[in-house]
């Protein structure tokens, strides 16, 4: 069975290769910070330090996550996928 990811859509394009998928990716981890921000408008109020982080999350996440399904993987893959890495 292959669960590898194969396309994903960016800024409306959709990617295949890996160089792209990983930029995707990237793009999507590295600007959550700066697009909570501006999605909540709730959190510009109160600073950063006196917050809780659970007080944050929940100011932060009020839309739904992207539809992303990840399949379970096994010790077995993830020690394949390491010692491929070498």
């Amino acid at each position: 069975m292959n669960h590898d990811i194969s396309t994903i859509d960016t800024d409306g394009k959709i990617c295949t290769d890996y160089q792209n998928l990983a930029n995707g990716f990237n793009k999507y981890f590295t600007s959550l910070p700066d697009t909570t921000s501006v999605i909540n408008p709730a959190t510009t109020s109160t600073t950063q330090a006196n917050v809780s982080p659970l007080d944050y999350l929940k100011l932060s996440l009020t839309k739904p996550f992207s539809k992303i399904q990840l399949p379970p993987v096994t010790f077995n893959e993830i020690i394949a996928i390491c010692k491929s890495l070498k």
